[in-house]
């Protein structure tokens, strides 16, 4: 190594910056994030049904009906004036609720008749878990599992639940009393 002569990973730091680029680029306001953080514990079969229900909106429709709505969006599709596609486009950006993500640590009290994977995690009698659970969602896919051990609910912690939800068209009293029905009664 010679000292005098350059260096070749000199190059690769920062050189003065050419002036920003305007950007015609612009933002939706459509697109927004709600945090829902509530104190006590949530059942897990609430919770799964809950996120089933804001996930997979028309799951529970009849089959008729969904093919109703199907062959209408076909037919709509078909044609093609701009008038009807900027209708069809605003129609579907203005009007359903669409999540990309979640996240969340919540707190799990279990049912006295759900089996309980790990019963040494239980806390004395009140079928509280003493381990946090991680809430992960992207588009219609979302687990709920346990963190790791290390990361457990304390005696003396208060239990809080939180939740991050960023989406399309989000609809904060609907999401929110969603999430509170997931609480139990301590």
């Amino acid at each position: 190594f010679d000292v005098i002569h350059e260096n070749p990973l000199d190059n690769l730091y920062c050189s003065p910056c050419s002036p920003p680029t305007p950007s015609k680029h612009t933002h939706t306001n459509t697109i927004s994030t709600i945090a829902l953080i509530e104190k006590g514990s949530v059942n897990l079969k609430r919770m799964n049904t809950w996120l089933a229900s804001i996930l997979w909106p028309n799951q529970d429709q009849d089959d008729k009906i969904l093919k109703a709505q199907l062959d209408e969006l076909e037919r709509l599709n078909q044609i093609t004036t701009p008038e009807l596609t900027h209708k069809r486009q605003k129609d579907q950006l203005m009007n359903q609720m669409n999540v990309f993500r979640i996240k969340g640590i919540i707190s799990v009290q279990h049912d006295e008749s759900e089996f309980i994977d790990e019963p040494d995690n239980l806390c004395d009698g009140d079928l509280l878990d003493q381990r946090k659970f991680i809430v992960q969602a992207v588009n219609d896919l979302w687990e709920i599992h346990p963190a790791n051990n290390s990361e457990g609910w304390t005696t003396t912690d208060e239990r809080i639940c939180k939740v991050v939800i960023i989406g399309r068209n989000l609809k904060p009293a609907q999401l929110l009393s969603g999430f509170k029905s997931c609480l139990t009664e301590v």
